[in-house]
C-alpha cells in the first residue's frame, strides 16, 4: 500500500484550506479538477469575503474535452474528442479497441485514427488527419496547464497553483493509467507531491456533505455522463477516504448522453431522407449540425413535453431551375424521445440492478440516492433510477455534472477521503480487460 501512495504523489502537506506552502516559498493554491471524457470542471475553495474560515467550492469554468491539434499550415485543426480514455492505455487494451470501433461505426467521420504508437512501443496514440502523431500524455499535459493557468488568473495576484485533486473513475481505470495522469499533472507544472487523487463517486459524496453521516450509511450513486455510466453503492467509513465501495461497481464505459444522442441524429436523418424532394447524398458533409441539434432537443424535452426541431440549410431540393436549399422542420415528443432511447434506458435499469445485487443488498438497504453527470436532468433517466432504488435522488443547488469537481475541492476540507481504501485497492491494481 504504502508503494501505491507514492505512485499516487501521497506526500505530506501542510495546507491553509485552499491554499500550500511550497518548499517554504511563496503560498500557492490548489484546485479540484474533474477530467470527464465530454466535458472537464475546474473548482477551487472560495472565501466568501467575509470570514477567512468559511470557504466554499466553486466551479470557475467548464472545459470540452477537446484538444485540438495544428496542421503544418497552422490553420488546419484537428479536434481530440475523448483523448482522456486513451492515457495510460496500451493499444491492445479492451477499452481502446472498442472505442476504435465505436468511432469506424459513428454517423459523421472523425479528423483523428487511434493507433499503436512506433515511438512509444505499444501505447494507444493519435495520428491526425494530415499524420502528425501525439501522445495522450501530451496532450493531457496541455489540458492540465490551461486548466492551471486559469485558475491562476481567476485567483489573481500574481498566484500560483501547485497542488490538485483530481477525480478518477471507479471502474477499469488502473495504476498505469493513474501513474500516467499523475505524468502529465507533473509535467503541466504541478507539484509531485500536492497533486491528490479522489474517487468520483467520493467525491460526489463529499460534495453533498455526506462525509458527515454516520457510520454505516449506504449510498448509491448513478453517474451518467457524456460517455459512460458509473453505478455505485457506498459504504460510509470513519477510515481512510471517508467512504468505500460495498461489492464491484458496476460501469458502461459506452453508454452516456452522446449515444442518446446519436439515436436522435439516426432519427433525423430518417425524417430527412423520407422528406421530399432532399437530395440526401449532400447531408454526409452536414453531419456535424446534427450532433448540436441532438443535444439541443434532448436539452429542450427535458424541460418541455414536446419540440420543434428547424433543421437548416442541411440539404438541397431538386427543382425545375436546379438545386436550392431546403429547411426542414421537425416535431418530437418528450414520449416519442423516450420511445426512441428504451434500449438505453433498458441498459442503466440493468446496471442499477446489477450493482445492488453484487453489493449483496436489496433498494430498501439504500439511504441515500445521488444521480449526477449530465444526463441526470433527463426526466426518463431520473424516473428509472427512482423506480429501481425505491426513492428520489438526492436534490439540492448542485449542479449534476459540476458535484464531482465540487467535491474535489470540498476533499482539501477532509484530505481523508482521498486516496483508495484498503478494500478498493487490490481491484484498482488489477489490470483487467
Amino acid at each position: 500500500m504504502e508503494k501505491l501512495w507514492k505512485i499516487l504523489g501521497m506526500g505530506s502537506i501542510r495546507s491553509s484550506k485552499s491554499s500550500i506552502v511550497v518548499n517554504n516559498q511563496k503560498k500557492s493554491h490548489f484546485i479540484g479538477i474533474n477530467l470527464g471524457t465530454t466535458n472537464s470542471y475546474l473548482a477551487i475553495l472560495e472565501n466568501d469575503g467575509n470570514n477567512n474560515n468559511n470557504y466554499k467550492p466553486k466551479v470557475i469554468k467548464k472545459f470540452p474535452s477537446v484538444i485540438y491539434l495544428k496542421g503544418n499550415d497552422s490553420t488546419s485543426l484537428n479536434p481530440i474528442f475523448g483523448f482522456k480514455r486513451l492515457v495510460g492505455r496500451n493499444f491492445n487494451d479492451f477499452i481502446i479497441q472498442k472505442e476504435i470501433k465505436r468511432n469506424e461505426i459513428l454517423p459523421f467521420t472523425l479528423p483523428y485514427k487511434i493507433v499503436n504508437s512506433k515511438i512509444n512501443e505499444g501505447e494507444a496514440w493519435v495520428e491526425t488527419s494530415y499524420g502528425h502523431l501525439c501522445s495522450p500524455v501530451k496532450m493531457l499535459q496541455g489540458f492540465l496547464t490551461k486548466m492551471k493557468e486559469t485558475a491562476e488568473k481567476y485567483i489573481g495576484n500574481d498566484s500560483i497553483v501547485a497542488g490538485a485533486v483530481i477525480t478518477y473513475p471507479p471502474a477499469k481505470f488502473t495504476v498505469s493509467v493513474l501513474k500516467a495522469t499523475l505524468e502529465a499533472a507533473v509535467m503541466a507544472g504541478l507539484v509531485k507531491n500536492y497533486v491528490f487523487t479522489i474517487l468520483e463517486p467520493i467525491a460526489v459524496a463529499t460534495s453533498y456533505g455526506l462525509q458527515k453521516e454516520v457510520e454505516g450509511t449506504l449510498i448509491a450513486v448513478v453517474d451518467l455522463g457524456g460517455r459512460s455510466l458509473d453505478v455505485s453503492i457506498l459504504e460510509r467509513v470513519n477510515s481512510q477516504t471517508c467512504f468505500k465501495t460495498k461489492g464491484r461497481v458496476v460501469s458502461d464505459m459506452f453508454l452516456g448522453g452522446e449515444d442518446f444522442d446519436y439515436i436522435l441524429m439516426k432519427y433525423f436523418l430518417h425524417e430527412i431522407k423520407n422528406a421530399d424532394g432532399i437530395t440526401t447524398e449532400i447531408l454526409l458533409s452536414d453531419l456535424p449540425k446534427f450532433r448540436r441539434l441532438a443535444e439541443q432537443t434532448k436539452i429542450k424535452l427535458s424541460s418541455a413535453c414536446e419540440t420543434e426541431i428547424l433543421v437548416p440549410y442541411i440539404a438541397s431540393s431538386d427543382n425545375a431551375g436546379g438545386s436550392a436549399e431546403k429547411h426542414l422542420t421537425i416535431k418530437l415528443t418528450r414520449s416519442e424521445f423516450e420511445n426512441l432511447v428504451g434500449v438505453l434506458i433498458d441498459r442503466i435499469r440493468f446496471k442499477c440492478l446489477s450493482c445492488l445485487a453484487d453489493a449483496g443488498i436489496s433498494a430498501k438497504d439504500v439511504d441515500k440516492v445521488l444521480l449526477v453527470g449530465g444526463m441526470a436532468r433527463v426526466p426518463i433517466v431520473k424516473q428509472v433510477v427512482t423506480e429501481i432504488f425505491e426513492k428520489s435522488p438526492v436534490r439540492g443547488p448542485i449542479a449534476p455534472d459540476e458535484a464531482a469537481a465540487l467535491g474535489a475541492a470540498v476533499a482539501l476540507y477532509h484530505r481523508g477521503c482521498v486516496g483508495i481504501h484498503d478494500s478498493d485497492f487490490q481491484a484498482l491494481c488489477e489490470e483487467r480487460l
